[in-house]
């Protein structure tokens, strides 16, 4: 007998992310704006609460990486989509019993350096093939 995979759904799954080597573990469902290539997805915006929360049930884990990375400068839209759009997903998975949210930002970590900045610029735009072995890591002391 096999055990059921684990249902985790990923907001904002149209971005840059690997499932590889984990869908033998992990049931992955999408939830963003766009569509999302191999995996079953709900196409909506974090914004609409009523539209989103039926793709919380029955998920044992949410990967948040939903962001609004259009604008750097725009506080109008990080506010909107960053800040308050946030507890839309936070109060869908309470409502629906989800047990484990993962609030990741892999976008907003390398906005501005993913640009300009190698390898961040190749890490964004999926070239890992391009990212050389070692390199200078961002910390709170780094200019970006």
């Amino acid at each position: 007998m096999t055990t059921p995979k684990k249902k985790v759904l990923i907001t904002g799954a149209s971005g840059t992310i690997t499932r590889k080597g984990l869908a033998h573990k992990y049931e992955f469902i999408g939830l963003n704006r766009s569509p999302v290539k191999d995996i079953p997805n709900l196409q909506a915006s974090i914004t609409n609460f009523e539209t989103i929360a039926p793709a919380f049930e029955g998920i044992d884990t949410v990967i948040h990486l939903s962001a609004e990375n259009r604008d750097v400068n725009s506080r109008e839209g990080n506010q909107q989509i960053n800040i308050k759009r946030l507890r839309n997903v936070f109060e869908a998975s309470r409502i629906n019993g989800v047990k484990r949210v993962i609030f990741a930002s892999s976008g907003s970590t390398t906005l501005g350096p993913q640009y300009h900045l190698s390898p961040y610029m190749e890490i964004a735009a999926d070239e890992y093939d391009k990212v050389p072995e070692t390199w200078e890591i961002l910390d709170d002391n780094s200019p970006y």
